[in-house]
């Protein structure tokens, strides 16, 4: 809404575009070389430590699951600030409004269901996509939870870690299909796996339509 025609804003459009449709093996890639061997080893070699950061764990695979995931929703975001009708926009400006104003009183609430419903739609991509965690401290099976425990005024409340390895459905149901000595005995797990990740995704896919076709229909009456 801000940003004039140039060359900048062109290239930027097509970098979040490109980023938005990278493999998500590539960016997993990416963070394992930049988050864990980069950023979590020289944290360690400045700390004086052993190795705490410079290894695969929860928080890199969440950074790097968020990294994949903000071009998609940019993406999504800019088409629904674009899809705000032109008419709109010109007669706020026309009745003394600000360029502020229009953005806030127009542009925002119209285009506020399209933007969380494709986040919603992000968050449901998210958590199906498997090859990004595989190189970032997702294990097969893990005894414990990862939780740990921290002093609060002196209470001990568990909290998750977010420096241990984890466990992943779709890294689980991987595992089971390939690596295991007789597949067909782990049919059950297999199926119960995929029935887990199709339903936890197809919950924030019905969400997000309900969400977006509800607030439409609250914008269309005010």
């Amino acid at each position: 809404e801000y940003a004039k025609e140039s060359t900048l804003a062109r290239a930027l459009r097509f970098a979040v575009n490109n980023l938005a449709g990278a493999p998500s093996v590539v960016i997993g890639l990416f963070g394992f070389g930049f988050f864990v061997l980069f950023v979590g080893q020289n944290i360690d070699e400045a700390a004086g430590h052993g190795t705490v950061f410079g290894r695969p764990a929860m928080l890199w695979a969440a950074t790097t699951l968020a990294t994949l995931m903000t071009p998609m929703i940019a993406a999504t975001t800019y088409a629904a600030l674009q899809a705000a009708r032109l008419e709109d926009k010109e007669a706020a400006r026309a009745l003394g409004a600000s360029q502020w104003q229009t953005v806030k009183k127009v542009v925002l609430p119209r285009a506020f269901p399209s933007i969380v419903s494709g986040a919603l739609f992000t968050i449901g991509r998210a958590f199906g996509e498997t090859a990004p965690v595989m190189f970032l401290g997702a294990a097969f099976f893990l005894p414990q939870l990862p939780v740990a425990e921290v002093s609060v005024f002196g209470f001990d409340v568990p909290t998750i870690n977010p420096m241990s390895e984890f466990m992943h459905l779709g890294y689980h149901l991987f595992t089971l299909n390939t690596r295991s000595v007789d597949p067909s005995a782990s049919m059950a797990q297999q199926y119960g796996a995929a029935f887990a990740m199709i339903a936890v995704t197809m919950f924030f896919n019905v969400v997000a339509f309900a969400f977006r076709d509800r607030f439409r229909k609250f914008i269309d009456r005010v």
